[in-house]
């Protein structure tokens, strides 16, 4: 039998439920303008020359090369030797897609945290973390490049979920495997992180005791011994240890890291502030003290990290970054309980507060965006899908490289012999019958004779920045013949200034006039002034070429 329910307790459930479709709504909504940002950096952000360094390194193992010996880098390479299985196009679309597995890596990450802090803290101090840590300028950015942190970042975060779930004890089982496992990756993925990972080793060892402390570090040494290994079965160990552990040790560039903590704080002061305020606070409530000292090892990992790596740039920043979210759900939780002892329920709208105050900063760091490299991109489509670039940045990642330097930077400059290098680079140039070359900051840089080659030996094309091989003849007189050696053969573009008629070889030439000429010496003849007779690489297709 149903009795009719009293209208003022159906009113009252009534103004509840809107009250909770208004805030699922809310939810809702906040997240896809969260979502929005985080795809816009993805498809938008200006590209990070990291980014082409790292996708350089995928597609050169795709094609079969070997680290360290066939190509430089001084990193880890678990992680590009994973993604070199995921080239499926070799095109300058690619690196969305591998950003997009950045992306997803990002999300995975967030959502272990968010696990792992509510088992300890509750829904509304985690979300209130949780969203510091995704709008959080540093966080988002680095984490939708393609680069080995984000993977590093990833396996950080479940080895971090692994301490909040023993500490929590809703978990006591043995994770040393696993645990240990996840730290090795970390470090195998970005060897930037062997200091925090330590951190988290030492960590471990607090938690869960000596034993299973010991099988984690001895997991953690074997995990190098075994890459370094699988390099001394392909030849190069000499070569891989040279470079990932001796250059890094020697790293000469160094700067201090105090801009970027400036940086960080400015962009995500209530991140920094509350993170540490919760973990020096709680160091004096019994309830949280465990967890409190955890913290307080951890951050004082990140932060020795940050100091300690020679070049530490916003990447480096990653570990302690997370490490504050997971502290600042305490501060949060906190204040809730302080709300709840002076009655103010409107506390649990703070998540959307933290919101509002987070939006402008990550608004304004993601202003640098990608439009200009991706309009050099499209121009060069227009190029042989063969043809091989020269460049500092290693923008063109999709193409064949041509020597065993595909980029260079200042940093790496300060360590190489300038003479060896120049001769390594000019021989390349000469042997890949001088491929085109993006004349970027970073050629700017480089040493004075590759500079002088390419002057001696290059003209600017009709795109900004590419340099293709050429002669320029200023000046042709009438009945005046001029000899042009050519290093190599293949097809040329011939063009000049004047009505003028110009013969090749005796034979007469249109104006412009693409021809394939053979290497040597070639003659040229005018009956009457021309100016500025160029002949150039033609390296762009054409319909009938």
């Amino acid at each position: 039998m149903n009795y009719p329910q009293n209208p003022i307790i159906q009113k009252r459930k009534t103004k509840q439920l809107k009250k909770v479709k208004r805030l699922k709504l809310l939810i809702i909504s906040l997240s896809l303008l969260t979502f929005s940002f985080w795809i816009y950096s993805v498809l938008f952000h200006s590209f990070d020359d990291d980014e082409f360094q790292h996708l350089q390194a995928v597609f050169a193992m795709h094609n079969g090369k070997i680290p360290y010996l066939d190509f430089f880098e001084h990193h880890f390479m678990l992680y590009h030797f994973i993604a070199s299985f995921f080239c499926f196009l070799q095109r300058w679309q690619m690196i969305f897609f591998f950003r997009f597995i950045c992306f997803f890596l990002a999300l995975a990450s967030i959502v272990i945290i968010y696990w792992g802090i509510k088992k300890i803290t509750g829904i509304v101090p985690a979300l209130s973390s949780v969203i510091l840590l995704v709008l959080c300028p540093f966080f988002v950015i680095k984490m939708t490049e393609f680069r080995p942190e984000t993977a590093a970042i990833f396996t950080l975060s479940m080895a971090f979920y692994l301490l909040l779930r023993y500490i929590s004890k809703t978990n006591k089982n043995n994770d040393s495997l696993l645990f240990g496992i996840l730290i090795s990756l970390t470090t195998l993925f970005s060897q930037k992180y062997v200091i925090i990972s330590l951190f988290f080793i030492g960590a471990y060892f607090f938690l869960c005791g000596f034993r299973k402390g010991i099988i984690v570090l001895f997991l953690f040494i074997l995990s190098i011994i075994i890459y370094f290994f699988v390099f001394f079965l392909l030849g190069g160990l000499k070569e891989a240890f040279e470079l990932v552990i001796l250059m890094n040790l020697n790293w000469k560039y160094k700067f201090s890291s105090s801009g970027y903590f400036r940086e960080l704080f400015i962009s995500s002061p209530i991140l920094v502030v509350s993170g540490i305020f919760a973990t020096f606070a709680n160091l004096t409530v019994e309830r949280y003290r465990r967890i409190a000292l955890l913290l307080f090892f951890l951050l004082l990992g990140g932060v020795l990290q940050v100091l300690l790596i020679p070049v530490p740039y916003r990447q480096s920043f990653l570990p302690l970054i997370i490490i504050l979210s997971v502290a600042s759900s305490f501060f949060f939780s906190n204040l809730i309980f302080l709300a709840r002892k002076i009655k103010f329920g409107k506390i649990l709208f703070l998540p959307f507060l933290l919101f509002g105050a987070s939006v402008y900063s990550l608004s304004e760091n993601l202003k640098e965006n990608n439009a200009d490299d991706i309009r050099f991109y499209k121009k060069i489509d227009n190029t042989p899908s063969t043809l091989s670039f020269f460049d500092g940045r290693g923008i063109v990642f999709f193409r064949p490289q041509i020597s065993y330097y595909g980029w260079m930077h200042s940093e790496l400059l300060l360590m190489l012999d300038h003479e060896k290098y120049s001769d390594q680079i000019i021989d390349s140039l000469e042997s890949h019958f001088y491929p085109p070359i993006i004349y970027d900051y970073r050629i700017a840089i480089m040493p004075e004779r590759i500079k002088a080659f390419i002057s001696n030996n290059y003209i600017k094309s009709d795109i900004d920045k590419l340099y293709i091989f050429g002669r320029v003849i200023k000046r042709l007189r009438p009945g005046t013949e001029h000899t042009l050696e050519l290093p190599y053969s293949g097809y040329f573009t011939i063009e000049w200034n004047g009505e003028g008629k110009v013969t090749l070889d005796s034979q007469e030439i249109s104006n412009p006039e693409i021809i394939y000429l053979k290497k040597g010496s070639h003659s040229i003849l005018s009956k009457s002034f021309v100016w500025d007779c160029e002949i150039k690489s033609h390296i762009f297709k054409k319909s009938g070429f």
